[in-house]
């Protein structure tokens, strides 16, 4: 993100290197992939980016520098999604690529669905300015309309700052009613536009760049239990029966400790083995590019009658069942 406010303030003919400065911010790291920049610094250079530039919508204007590189291997596990449903459950689970400190949800409503994006507010910086919050909802919408198409609609958006001095800016862009000074940042989706099966769809990859993601966010975030736990268990499943023992020793950890930090994450190993089990025989018979012997020793179940009746138990439907419908 903080390439695409270089380049978008090169575009304003802005020094951007006095402003990276002026937030704290190491420009040298700028073409490292693997850097991360402090939020609260984040923040600050959206806010110097706007006032510099005099441009109150300068997040909206930075939509002309995305690339699927941008979000890492996220932005493009997101264009290879089935639905943009899913792209947008992806985005609740890897949300903290983007934003250490945000917190995503999407919550199914009977006028359609809700994506939410919840930060520290509390945080001083934060509170004056929502100029990089602009930014990922312009980015979030791009992106549905590369899936969908330039017919895609949404509901609304509301937004918590007052919409500065450019509203008509944000009703072009977005295409719908807009609401400021909102309790939250969200976008309500039409149900139907979101859960229509997408042609670009490609579960292979974009379960290649989920594991990227995962293993990413691992070691950006060693107390991370569950996604480095999800991580090893990707990595490891096909290796037989996969122990908690085992991923203890993995982690370096006890298994009290483990069970202990899995609690406060409101899952526990089994769940998260299921889970991760689930997750890629969903994606292994969707392709349908193996044979049902190959996706049971894939998952580490010792015979085929087992993976088959856990498929069941999953989906409510055989391998091939679901096969045929999907």
């Amino acid at each position: 993100m903080a390439l695409i406010i270089a380049k978008s303030l090169e575009d304003y003919g802005v020094d951007h290197r006095s402003l990276f400065e002026k937030a704290g911010l190491d420009i040298s790291r700028l073409h490292d992939y693997n850097a991360r920049y402090p939020f609260s610094s984040m923040t600050q250079l959206w806010n110097l980016s706007a006032e510099a530039t005099n441009d109150p919508c300068f997040g909206l204007y930075t939509i002309k520098h995305w690339h699927p590189t941008t979000l890492h291997a996220f932005g493009y596990a997101w264009l290879a999604s089935n639905t943009i449903k899913e792209a947008l459950e992806r985005t609740v689970r890897y949300v903290r690529i983007v934003n250490s400190a945000a917190n995503a949800t999407l919550e199914e409503k009977a006028e359609g669905y809700i994506f939410q994006i919840d930060t520290d507010y509390n945080n001083s910086v934060v509170k004056h300015s929502m100029v990089g919050m602009d930014a990922g909802f312009a980015i979030l919408i791009h992106m549905c309309r590369l899936l969908y198409g330039n017919d895609f609609s949404i509901i609304r958006v509301e937004l918590m700052h007052s919409g500065y001095d450019c509203i008509e800016k944000y009703t072009q862009f977005f295409d719908a009613q807009v609401i400021f000074n909102s309790s939250h940042n969200q976008i309500i989706f039409h149900k139907n536009n979101i859960e229509k099966q997408l042609p670009t769809s490609n579960a292979l990859l974009a379960h290649t760049n989920d594991n990227i993601v995962s293993n990413y966010l691992s070691n950006m975030d060693e107390n991370d239990i569950v996604m480095r736990l999800k991580s090893y268990l990707v990595d490891n499943l096909s290796s037989g029966k996969v122990t908690e023992k085992q991923a203890c020793e993995f982690l370096n950890l006890s298994q009290r400790s483990l069970q202990r930090r899995l609690d406060e994450q409101n899952v526990s190993f089994k769940d998260l083995l299921n889970n991760t089990r689930k997750d890629l025989a969903l994606l292994y018979v969707k392709e349908n590019h193996m044979s049902l012997t190959e996706i049971t020793y894939l998952l580490g179940f010792s015979k085929q009658s087992n993976f088959s009746r856990a498929f069941k138990r999953w989906t409510g439907s055989s391998p091939k069942q679901y096969q045929q419908v999907v």
